[in-house]
């Protein structure tokens, strides 16, 4: 399904610009999530070409490249991650309304000593509370990973380097502590 981002009028005209260099029907079967990949494009395409291109062309063909290595993907997933960490936000502000209502109704039944009902309420606030703690637990690691440093050098596959020099101290020890038990870590496939 294709999906027109606001602002974008002609989205045809723009995408029929890469099919010189992207085959559509095949986006899913180039390899991405390597920035080597895109300079080997690169340097691949210059040293095939004897003719000048215009800045138009040169421009496209460099859109084109990100496009069929998935930089366009991962930085509009950034931008979906960043969305959804406000998005978590609000859902957290909703659950401590709802779990303060949950508490000052078991009050209210305990004291009126309906003891059954009251359990039942304090039991969801406390369930709710258990959410809360795990949404911003998640909310706190996506803030981490959004404020990555963007000094970040790969060696193929796996980040050779990256220089946290820049970021608040905080978020320094924070991003090493993340970033190691993320990469340090072997999940089975």
């Amino acid at each position: 399904m294709k999906t027109t981002i606001d602002g974008w009028k002609n989205a045809e005209d723009i995408e029929s610009k890469y099919d010189i260099y992207v085959d559509k029907k095949l986006i899913w079967n180039y390899d991405q999530n390597n920035p080597e990949l895109v300079v080997e494009d690169i340097l691949k395409e210059m040293q095939s070409k004897n003719v000048y291109w215009t800045f138009d062309q040169f421009k496209d063909f460099l859109y084109a490249t990100l496009l069929k290595r998935g930089i366009n993907k991962w930085l509009f997933v950034r931008r979906l991650l960043i969305r959804y960490k406000k998005w978590i936000v609000v859902k957290i502000n909703e659950l401590e309304n709802d779990a303060n209502h949950e508490k000052e109704t078991a009050i209210k039944l305990f004291k009126k000593e309906q003891y059954t009902k009251g359990n039942r309420h304090m039991t969801k606030y406390h369930r709710m509370r258990g959410e809360i703690k795990a949404y911003n637990q998640v909310r706190k690691d996506l803030k981490i990973m959004c404020m990555a440093p963007r000094w970040v050098v790969w060696n193929y596959k796996n980040p050779g380097l990256y220089d946290t020099s820049g970021m608040k101290k905080g978020f320094m020890k924070k991003f090493d502590e993340l970033f190691h038990r993320l990469w340090d870590r072997r999940f089975e496939r």
